[in-house]
């Protein structure tokens, strides 16, 4: 691994994100000031939704990703190890950004920055001094086979949290629809929502109209 041939963390996710790469110390600032142009909820939701993708690149192979992985002592300090490129299931269970350095932690982020910062800081495991792989992030960015756009990105990121805020999995697909389009508005279509819960409803064991799957055991 060549430091020429890399980016950091935060840099790959601005450039899902925002077509913006930009280094983590700038990031803060940015989602204060706005510099996307959408609020602070919306830019996190974004960044959050671009974890994902960039995650999911890594776990189909399209991308590598490395760390320096996070370990306890017995002391309780964290300690860092030698970088490492991060496996499929690194890839699968580390989608928790941490806001101030360039690092990956066990679990999934939200959309309220200070209740992910706990949750990372709290973690343990993940990786820090995350970085990716230029070349295969620019041909992927060119390619959009990261996602087909931001704002079906958006989506994923969106519909995640509507599925962990109904464990019981009673919300029909129609019903999320309907409120994606007054989410979203014109900047995500019907197909878009469709491909969208496609890449995201079977990891919440969703069936295509929205309930648990069915038990076909009988007694």
């Amino acid at each position: 691994m060549s430091s020429q041939t890399t980016c950091s963390l935060s840099e790959a996710l601005t450039a899902i994100a925002f077509d913006d790469p930009i280094p983590v110390a700038m990031v803060p600032d940015a989602i204060k000031n706005q510099r996307w142009g959408c609020s602070s909820a919306d830019a996190l939701m974004r960044l959050n939704a671009a974890v994902h993708a960039l995650c999911d690149a890594g776990y189909r192979g399209d991308l590598k990703i490395w760390g320096s992985p996070v370990t306890q002592s017995a002391d309780l300090h964290s300690r860092m190890g030698a970088p490492k490129k991060l496996d499929q299931a690194e890839c699968l269970h580390n989608r928790l950004r941490v806001h101030n350095r360039d690092a990956l932690r066990p679990g999934s982020g939200g959309s309220d920055e200070f209740s992910d910062m706990f949750a990372a800081e709290a973690s343990i495991g993940g990786f820090d001094a995350v970085c990716v792989d230029r070349a295969e992030l620019d041909r992927l960015l060119a390619a959009s086979n990261l996602s087909t756009s931001k704002a079906e990105r958006e989506c994923e990121a969106w519909l995640r949290q509507e599925f962990a805020a109904d464990p019981a999995r009673l919300r029909r697909k129609g019903s999320l629809h309907a409120d994606a389009k007054k989410h979203f508005g014109n900047r995500l279509s019907g197909r878009g929502f469709s491909r969208a819960w496609a890449r995201v409803a079977t990891l919440y064991g969703r069936d295509k109209a929205g309930h648990p799957k069915s038990n076909q055991s009988t007694k």
